[in-house]
Order: structure tokens, then C-alpha cells, then sequence
């Protein structure tokens, strides 16, 4: 009989403390839990918060957040969609579902969720920025340059935004604006390898190898590991005719990313300049499988 009024007492009490911890509550652990980069443990925070008021959209958004940094985009979206049902006023929801969905490959869904979010805060230049990076990726450059336009008047220190413009400006031609846009996004960020090896690119397509080779390698020496700029680096190196060296390019390109079918393509053309027939026909015959024809 002690031991049932023991048991009895210490579940009244346990109870008593949970009823202390508000959703409030619950949900500031999720925060510090989650800035702390422990994910899971927030996830069960926000999930506390949810259970003490289901209808906290903020507990919601955050676990959606949670959820996107492990790469659980599907239920990441879930948590989204929840948010917005209780505040479809709230600009971060739409916004933080359009960078999920961008995760996804789905861009035009992305834009939707980015221009509901433009609607409910025009000002935010994250939303502008997003919503031209997604329409880069489908090749609406035009309509990417606008919003990456918007993206730099609201904020002229978005060093991403500068880079996504240089970006969709190289691939218009507009190499001259393209290299200003980089520049800008260098400025910023001195350390931003991608706007670094998109400005090698721009230059080569300018015929100007020198300097490509230039920002390859800087590219390279921040980032080592991006398959794309060795490729970029053997190419301006093959038309300079410095065919070993862009062998050796070629090479680690195809070593970071056996599957980057130009790059043994390009690998191909420099071995057959050489001479290097079957190792030409080698890198031709790999191109192809993987479905590149020169």
C-alpha cells in the first residue's frame, strides 16, 4: 500500500512539473537546441511546444527548419504547410518552404512559395535572391536578373545575389556584365570559390586564359574539392596548348566526379591533340556512356 502512495505521489509530482513548462517554454529549448546544431533534440522541443498548443505556426516553422537541415525535405514541407494553415501571413513559412523545395529540384513550386513571400515582406532581399536563383536554374534569365536586381538594391552587401546575377549574365553573353557582377560578389566575399570559378569561365569564353587560369586557381585553392573548376582550369589550359598540364586538370576533374561526362570528353580532345589515341578513344568512349556526345 506504501509503495502504490509512493508511486501515486511521484507521478502527481511529475505532472505538476510538465504543467509548468509552457509551449513558450518548450519552444525556447527548441531554439537554443537547435543553435546548438542539435537537431533532434529540438525537433522533440518543437514537438513538446506543438503538443502544449498545436496551434504555434512558429514551433511548426522551426521544426520545419529542423527537419531541412537533416535533409528530411518531405517532412520538412509538412511542417511548412502546417505553419502557413495556422499564419498564412507568415513571410518566413513561404520562404523557408521555397528553399525546401528548391532542395527538391521542384523550382516552380519554389517560385510560388518565394512569391508569396515577396507579397507578405516586397522588402526582404532573401526572397528576392531565392526566387532568382530558382528561376536561373529553369534558364529564365531574364526574369532571374530582375530579381537579383531587387536582391541588390534592397541588400547591395548580398554577396550570393551579385554572384547568382554574374551567373545568369554569363550564360546571356553578357560576359563584360557578367565579370562586374562576380567582381561585386568577390568584393563581399574574397573567399567565394563559386563566383571565383564562374569568373574563369567568363574570362575563357573571352579568350582571355591568363587571367582564367588565374581565378581557377584561386577557385581552387579555397575549394579544392569542386570537380567543375578543374574542368574549367584544363579547358582554358587546352587552348593555351599547355596539354599536359590540362591532362593533369582534366584528371582530377574526373577523379572528384567520374560521372562529369564533359570533362572525358574534354579529356578526350587534349589526348588526341597529343597524339594519345587510345587514351583518347578511352575518354571518348567513357563521355559517351555517360551520354555526352561532342
Amino acid at each position: 500500500m506504501r509503495l502504490i502512495c509512493v508511486l501515486t505521489i511521484l507521478l502527481v509530482l511529475m505532472t505538476s512539473a510538465q504543467c509548468q513548462q509552457t509551449a513558450k517554454d518548450c519552444f525556447d529549448q527548441g531554439v537554443a537546441l537547435y543553435n546548438q546544431g542539435k537537431y533532434d533534440e529540438a525537433i522533440v522541443a518543437y514537438d513538446d511546444a506543438i503538443g502544449l498548443d498545436p496551434n504555434l505556426a512558429e514551433a511548426w516553422n522551426n521544426k520545419g527548419l529542423a527537419l531541412y537541415d537533416q535533409g528530411k525535405y518531405d517532412e520538412a514541407i509538412i511542417a511548412y504547410d502546417e505553419a502557413i494553415r495556422l499564419d498564412p501571413n507568415d513571410n518566413a513559412a513561404w520562404y523557408n518552404k521555397g528553399n525546401t523545395l528548391g532542395k527538391q529540384d521542384n523550382y516552380d513550386e519554389a517560385i510560388i512559395a518565394y512569391d508569396e513571400a515577396i507579397r507578405l515582406d516586397p522588402n526582404y532581399a532573401g526572397s528576392w535572391r531565392a526566387k532568382g536563383g530558382a528561376l536561373g536554374m529553369l534558364s529564365k534569365d531574364d526574369e532571374a536578373i530582375l530579381a537579383l536586381d531587387n536582391a541588390t538594391r534592397l541588400d547591395p552587401n548580398d554577396d550570393v545575389a551579385w554572384y547568382l546575377k554574374g551567373d545568369a549574365l554569363a550564360r546571356q553573353g553578357k560576359y563584360n556584365e557578367s565579370i562586374e557582377a562576380v567582381d561585386e560578389a568577390i568584393r563581399l566575399n574574397p573567399n567565394y570559390a563559386y563566383a571565383w570559378e564562374t569568373k574563369g569561365g567568363v574570362l575563357a569564353m573571352q579568350g582571355k586564359y591568363d587571367e582564367a587560369i588565374t581565378a581557377f586557381n584561386e577557385a581552387i585553392r579555397l575549394d579544392s574539392n569542386n570537380a567543375k573548376t578543374w574542368s574549367g582550369k584544363g579547358g582554358a589550359l587546352g587552348m593555351q596548348g599547355k596539354y599536359d598540364e590540362a591532362i593533369v586538370a582534366f584528371s582530377e576533374a574526373t577523379r572528384l566526379d567520374p560521372n562529369y561526362a564533359k570533362a572525358w570528353y574534354l579529356k578526350g580532345v587534349v589526348f588526341q591533340a597529343l597524339g594519345r589515341s587510345t587514351e583518347a578513344d578511352a575518354a571518348f568512349a567513357k563521355a559517351e556512356e555517360l551520354g555526352y556526345i561532342g
